[in-house]
């Protein structure tokens, strides 16, 4: 089936000399085993198939949701509240906290990493010195060696600590690990047609708790698809459990309290400009920084230092803008608007700002940072003698 399936619709002397080959010639042919063969069996059978010990239940799948858009109009004067609204139904997502329990409950949480360390290499002394003196350099690799996974960690237990202290209630609870679950979420924009301007946003997490080493494998089906639209799945269900957590039956058999945070979030530009409601290519095009865009020259100088912080100034102008857009009918020229991730994580002192990390693939290796590098190695062979050695070396 894998040869049927390979190739073009129709097949050519190299598929047909690759069925010779790959298949007939193999090893591990038999053909008793084709014996009472059905293309149509097979294929029903492949359809069919959902794999071996998968983490998700029915229960756990996707659910129908709608979107209200209320629609402003230049020179109508009306409330947000009261203004016209757009719905938009048969929208399907998959609720966070089922996938998480899904995950957690599984097998292959037992491999997951509930308490946050920090990870060192010594170098020890050169041979020959008689000092004693060790150099201890910190590797920073998972999700939960890094700082912040750790502050969280620790602003976690605090937190449940003086809760149990002020309620009763709780104190009479039996005392379990408190965790935070590490969300890392990924998306890009996926054009749906070869021809035509179909797109659409697919929303992806991994957990920051599991190995990289683990999760990067194709085979562990490590990425959970939940939606298109983010505001549907930060409900009120969601945000409980990210204050007050979930009980979870863990697959090791531990009861944990799981408390869901989005670590990081990964996107190209166009993708984090939508994210973060920045204009694109504006006056202060960085998601990251306030550096101004005549200034992008003098990145790593004083203003690139100076970080995009959610505040509560920040919130207010948006709060103004939306009522002059709404109650006074002025028309929509900017794009200072509401955010689902700062409407939701705000009130916990959380500057989402901070989640959009470097795209690799898109800023490094298919990025501008590539045709820098590009650039500056073929100065060094234009320069000649060993200067492409050195920086090799480097």
């Amino acid at each position: 089936m894998a040869w049927f399936y390979n190739g073009h619709e129709s097949k050519s002397l190299a598929d047909l000399d690759n069925l010779v080959k790959d298949v007939i010639f193999s090893d591990d042919f038999q053909k008793e085993d084709l014996e009472g063969f059905s293309a149509k069996k097979v294929v029903k059978e492949m359809n069919e198939w959902i794999g071996p010990k998968s983490d998700l239940r029915v229960e756990d799948g996707w659910v129908e949701g709608s979107v209200e858009i209320p629609l402003p109009g230049e020179g109508v004067k009306k409330a947000e509240a009261d203004a016209p609204k757009l719905k938009i139904d048969g929208i399907f997502y998959r609720k966070p906290l089922d996938v998480i329990q899904a995950v957690f409950q599984s097998e292959r949480s037992q491999n997951f990493h509930y308490i946050p360390f920090k990870l060192f290499q010594r170098h020890e002394s050169q041979p020959g010195n008689d000092s004693d003196d060790h150099v201890d350099i910190r590797l920073h690799h998972e999700l939960y060696n890094s700082d912040a996974y750790i502050k969280e960690y620790e602003h976690i237990q605090i937190q449940q600590h003086e809760r149990r202290l002020k309620d009763p209630k709780l104190a009479e609870e039996p005392e379990v690990e408190n965790v935070p679950v590490g969300i890392m979420a990924w998306s890009d924009e996926t054009h749906l047609t070869q021809f035509g301007d179909q797109s659409m946003w697919p929303i992806y997490i991994y957990f920051g708790n599991q190995s990289k080493y683990e999760r990067a494998k194709p085979t562990s089906f490590a990425a959970h698809h939940l939606a298109y639209i983010p505001k549907l799945i930060l409900d009120p269900e969601f945000m409980h459990a990210y204050e007050h957590g979930i009980l979870v039956k863990c697959g090791d058999g531990i009861v944990r309290r799981l408390f869901p945070r989005f670590f990081t979030y990964s996107a190209d530009y166009p993708e984090k400009v939508l994210l973060a409601t920045i204009r694109s290519l504006g006056h202060c095009p960085c998601p990251h920084c306030l550096v101004e865009k005549h200034q992008i020259r003098q990145l790593g100088m004083r203003w690139d230092r100076s970080p995009r912080i959610d505040t509560e100034h920040r919130q207010n102008i948006i709060v103004n803008l939306r009522r002059w857009i709404f109650d006074y009918g002025y028309r929509i020229a900017s794009q200072a608007i509401e955010n689902t991730f700062s409407n939701c994580f705000y009130k916990f002192g959380t500057n989402f700002f901070l989640m959009f990390v470097p795209d690799v693939l898109h800023e490094i290796e298919l990025g501008v940072w590539k045709a820098i590098l590009t650039h500056l190695i073929r100065i060094l062979f234009a320069y000649g003698n060993d200067t492409v050695q050195e920086l090799d070396a480097r």
